[in-house]
């Protein structure tokens, strides 16, 4: 039961529990199929023990009330402080697959007889993209993992479901596919759109930053709202959040057809931002076509031109992409408008 009310001290009377607890069939399936179960021992118990558990028709994830929202956990990955280890007496929630027999049964095998660690999760399998989402000193994450074997359907022994706080105002966030998962795991060399959503309190501050993402270079965070878009690798996104707007935020791992090129030399060409413009001098060259993209490599504008000066407005601050071609060379430069 949750409750305001100061430390108390609980004592335990009476022999304490061994043996085999639970049974193969004991878990209701009905609904979306969420039983609360507990441990039954004086110890911690280790949900990823090499032995004894038997798990009927569940799913690998679990998932514990923290007092503020739920913590998950599965295959070596957990967010809100979810771990593997299950405190004495606690209660958590696990998941039945489909129709059919469901359960879970437990023997001392499984016992940790250490205190609950938090889970490291550069220990886990793939790579690891940790989105937290921030409203004051409220802070909630969500996990995207690269992994092999993974698919882009609910992966009951690699993915976790996003199971709300019971506080309306506390920052929420996480990965909107298959009913809304707190942990998507996808395919090794998945590079496509990853769409997330947030809740919290209506007309809040709230900020999206990356704690974790191994080997990437760049990761984008676009803002369907706004149209803006932040590499989370370089800084971190502040929004206002509006409780009327769903699917707001896409994942990108990268503009789509355009790279970064070998510079014109700037004795033929410069490009350099002023204001909301983009400008563009043209030294040594006659004539040029000049092609300007966003930071998804949608094309914003293409134009021909002879002028020596060129300027070409933006209505939007953030990074943009500038090609200039000859017909004998051609360049692409970077450059943020503010």
């Amino acid at each position: 039961v949750e409750t305001d009310a100061a430390d108390q001290t609980f004592t335990f009377t009476g022999s304490l529990r061994t043996g085999t607890v639970g049974s193969t069939s004991n878990l209701e399936n009905t609904a979306l199929g969420h039983n609360f179960v507990g441990n039954p021992y004086s110890s911690a118990i280790d949900w990823d023990a090499a032995s004894g558990w038997t798990k009927t028709n569940l799913y690998d994830a679990i998932y514990v009330y923290n007092g503020t929202t739920f913590s998950s956990y599965v295959s070596g990955v957990g967010t809100a402080g979810g771990t593997n280890n299950i405190a004495m007496s606690q209660g958590f929630f696990v998941q039945a697959a489909t129709a059919g027999a469901a359960g879970l049964q437990m023997t001392n095998a499984v016992q940790a007889h250490s205190t609950v660690g938090f889970m490291k999760s550069q220990d886990a399998a793939g790579q690891i993209i940790r989105l937290e989402l921030a409203d004051a000193d409220k802070v909630d994450d969500a996990v995207i993992r690269l992994i092999d074997g993974a698919t882009t359907e609910y992966d009951g022994n690699l993915d976790a479901s996003k199971m709300f706080s019971f506080k309306d105002d506390f920052p929420q966030i996480y990965s909107t596919a298959n009913d809304f998962m707190s942990i998507n795991s996808l395919p090794a060399d998945y590079n496509e759109a990853i769409s997330m959503d947030v809740r919290g309190q209506d007309g809040n501050t709230m900020t999206i930053s990356l704690s974790e993402a191994a080997d990437f270079d760049k990761l984008y965070l676009k803002d369907e709202l706004t149209d803006d878009i932040v590499n989370l690798k370089e800084e971190s996104y502040t929004f206002t959040y509006d409780a009327s707007v769903e699917d707001r935020f896409t994942i990108l791992f990268g503009i789509t057809g355009l790279e970064e090129g070998e510079e014109i030399s700037k004795d033929l060409a410069k490009v350099y931002g002023s204001g909301r413009n983009i400008n563009v001098v043209l030294n040594d060259l006659n004539d040029a076509n000049i092609a300007v993209f966003n930071i998804l490599g949608q094309n914003i504008v293409t134009t021909h031109t002879s002028n020596q000066t060129n300027s070409i407005a933006v209505t939007k601050s953030g990074y943009y992409f500038v090609q200039i071609t000859n017909g004998e060379q051609s360049s692409t430069s970077k450059v943020f408008i503010k």
